[in-house]
């Protein structure tokens, strides 16, 4: 399916994420069009020569790292990860060498942390 002619743009490919970053393009007016929910490839009608592969979230950043996908939307937090940065680093570096952040809040997929301990620690 991928040409040479191509654009490749990488997906959430599961859960609220791959959910919420549906909604979002089709509001943008760019639908994507996946015959089959259990396919990892699909198009953009609107956007002829873009080809979407749905990856795990944390799988996007080095798709785009290596030159496998020009463009990837995912969690802010799982690029800070991938990078290895602090939240302090994150906030304050947009690009790198290989990847650049074009927008940092598209308005969803906000994660939650949470701390997880045995009850023989609670006191």
């Amino acid at each position: 399916m991928n040409t040479e002619h191509e654009t490749r743009l990488a997906l959430p490919g599961k859960g609220a994420l791959e959910s919420a970053t549906l909604t979002f393009l089709a509001e943008c007016g760019m639908k994507v069009n996946r015959s089959n929910p259990r396919q990892y490839l699909a198009r953009i009608g609107s956007m002829p020569g873009m080809e979407v592969v749905f990856q795990r979230a944390a799988d996007i950043p080095p798709l785009v790292q290596d030159g496998d996908a020009a463009l990837g939307i995912t969690g802010f937090d799982i690029l800070a990860e991938h990078r290895g940065q602090s939240d302090e680093e994150a906030d304050e570096d947009d690009y790198d060498d290989d990847i650049i952040v074009l927008e940092r809040n598209l308005g969803y997929g906000h994660c939650r942390l949470v701390v997880a301990v045995p009850e023989t620690w609670i006191d």
